[in-house]
């Protein structure tokens, strides 16, 4: 394929009698930037460190060594300028504080490196999971856990982070609990941050899926996008790709002072498109309410407690029916519309 690329290792992975076999150690564990164009590597060494792995890793039965980092490559293209790409893995074990700690530095680090390279990518595993029971859970570590009750955490950042633009002011007023100066400097995500889950457990029969990754692009107008191992048969992630292509340079650079209207268009034009693409999920949502009928009240009691909101519970039950449907038990339930299931 030629392909070039580069891999930074986070974590020595060790192995031991306490790790279950999904999670036996003995490899490495970091992060990769493919591609078929020439690159340039450097690693953004994060300073705040929510989990210490060298000392703690023992008692959740994941022995290792070694710290959070993110991969930066800059891609040499041959038809347009140079791009900034980050390949992110933030913690997962501390709660929502220490992710956004850990992503305010990678904010930090694009600002000041976008009067060379306007164009960005941030691609990765953002671990936005403190949410539904996952709440209870060792995911799940500051007061977020209950200040963010009502919504899913990815649907949070898309609230909170991500809507704040740097020129909306010098302070992210709706992080004043969090971290004040984290401001977005032109980045969106064009996904759903409830519906396009990106991983769910089966262990938790639809009880539990999350967002985890982002596709985050700066610079750029995406054109087409794909969501793909939905079967989850080769990762325990699904897999977004998206295509795009370069904006002028003049609104990348924001020489003209137009790149703030872009960003909003762009955030207003996929969200109203994304939410079209709700309601088709909503009436699949409007089936799984007939479940409180047919003996599921404990799951959407579950849901209801730990998750709520209205979206994100339907998110879940749409889940729920796929999993009814694939197992035939849902042709046997009375359907919102009168219908009976042969």
């Amino acid at each position: 394929m030629k392909w070039k690329g580069g891999f930074v290792c986070e974590f020595i992975e060790i192995e031991s009698e306490k790790r279950h076999d999904r999670d036996q150690g003995g490899g490495v564990h970091g992060n990769a930037i493919f591609s078929k164009y020439d690159l340039d590597f450097r690693v953004l060494d994060h300073k705040h460190q929510p989990f210490d792995w060298d000392k703690d890793g023992d008692k959740l039965n994941e022995p290792r060594k070694g710290r959070r980092v993110t991969l930066v490559a800059e891609i040499k293209t041959s038809f347009g300028p140079p791009i900034l790409c980050y390949c992110v893995h933030l913690e997962v074990f501390c709660g929502l504080i220490g992710r956004v700690n850990q992503f305010s530095e990678i904010l930090s680090d694009s600002v000041i490196h976008a009067s060379t390279h306007p164009y960005q990518l941030i691609l990765g595993d953002l671990n936005t999971k403190s949410h539904s029971i996952a709440r209870l859970s060792s995911f799940s570590r500051d007061r977020y856990c209950v200040l963010s009750l009502g919504m899913s955490e990815s649907e949070w950042w898309d609230k909170n982070l991500l809507s704040w633009h740097a020129c909306s002011g010098d302070t992210n007023v709706y992080l004043q609990y969090v971290l004040t100066d984290a401001r977005n400097p032109g980045f969106y995500d064009p996904w759903h941050p409830s519906y396009d889950v990106t991983m769910k457990y089966p262990k938790h029969y639809a009880l539990y899926s999350a967002k985890l990754d982002w596709t985050l692009v700066r610079g750029f107008d995406v054109i087409n996008r794909w969501k793909g191992n939905d079967d989850y048969s080769a990762s325990d992630h699904k897999y977004l790709m998206v295509e795009v292509v370069f904006d002028d340079y003049s609104i990348a650079s924001d020489t003209e002072g137009m790149a703030w209207t872009v960003w909003q268009m762009r955030r207003k034009e996929w969200k109203k498109r994304l939410e079209k693409d709700v309601e088709s999920k909503r009436a699949r949502g409007g089936k799984g309410r007939e479940l409180l009928e047919n003996g599921y009240k404990d799951r959407l009691f579950e849901l209801t407690a730990f998750v709520g909101g209205r979206d994100v519970i339907f998110s879940h039950m749409d889940n729920l029916w796929d999993e009814m449907e694939k197992s035939g038990s849902a042709n046997k339930l009375k359907l919102r519309d009168g219908q009976t299931g042969k």
